[in-house]
């Protein structure tokens, strides 16, 4: 059985009673928190599960800084295949019918159902995932988005998540630089293929392409904010970074400050 690895933040984790896979959960309020301005009490997930493997998550850096930290920390002795997800996946991104079908698979998938996501889309989903929003308020419904052939998800490289106030970016301005940083001579795609919420399964080698330092770049990246533009961008960004076979620039072969 493929191991999960679970970045939860103030997630009901009952679910995970209902797998056999072995799994590390990374409680990102375990000492509280606040989220958009709602204060979250400190979970007591380890209290209230003592038979789950659960430690202490960073609080910054979305779900990304914790599927980089179990990179590094395992890199030498990753699981075969690893399903990297949040502790919300099953019902806000896919259906427990779908998520049984594919937790267990042997090669990479990202965790995405385009049908679940047009059955359940309502005004929040649609402010989320279905509409752009520039620094003046206006949004743009509708047309910036499509599904690839394969039923994946493609939205307009636009770098709209980085006009919001609460996404603050440190290290770069727009995914095309991010992908220039980290590759040599990569495209600038017009869309960007990935699976909302950045869930995937993925066996190790498509891992290991990378040098462990890869990955701690990719955690300073995101690590400076709880909900750092880096971080969406690198969401956006994995498909690509285990997909491509494309060259890595020096600049990800020292480790950045």
């Amino acid at each position: 059985m493929n191991f999960l690895c679970i970045s939860s933040y103030d997630n009901d984790l009952e679910w995970v009673k209902n797998y056999r896979n072995p799994h590390l959960i990374y409680d990102k309020t375990w000492n509280g928190g606040s989220y958009k301005d709602v204060i979250v009490k400190p979970s007591g997930l380890k209290q209230k599960h003592p038979n789950y493997n659960i430690v202490n998550g960073n609080p910054n850096g979305y779900n990304i800084n914790d599927y980089m930290t179990f990179i590094i920390d395992h890199y030498e002795n990753l699981p075969d295949v690893t399903v990297f997800m949040k502790g919300n996946t099953i019902g806000r991104h896919v259906s427990k019918e779908y998520f049984d079908r594919i937790v267990n698979s042997q090669c990479f998938c990202p965790i995405e159902d385009w049908m679940y996501l047009e059955k359940n889309k309502d005004e929040n989903a649609l402010t989320e995932h279905v509409c752009l929003q520039y620094p003046d308020g206006k949004k743009i419904l509708g047309t910036y988005a499509m599904y690839s052939q394969e039923g994946g998800w493609m939205e307009m490289n636009s770098n709209w998540y980085l006009f919001h106030e609460k996404h603050p970016s440190k290290y770069f301005k727009s995914f095309n630089e991010f992908l220039k940083f980290c590759f040599v001579n990569p495209p600038e795609p017009n869309y960007v293929r990935f699976p909302p919420g950045g869930n995937f399964v993925v066996p190790k080698q498509y891992i290991l392409k990378y040098d462990k330092i890869f990955y701690q770049n990719l955690r300073t990246f995101v690590a400076h904010a709880q909900l750092s533009g880096e971080s969406h961008m690198i969401e956006r960004a994995l498909y690509t970074i285990w997909m491509c076979n494309f060259e890595v620039a020096d600049t990800m072969k020292a480790l950045v400050e």
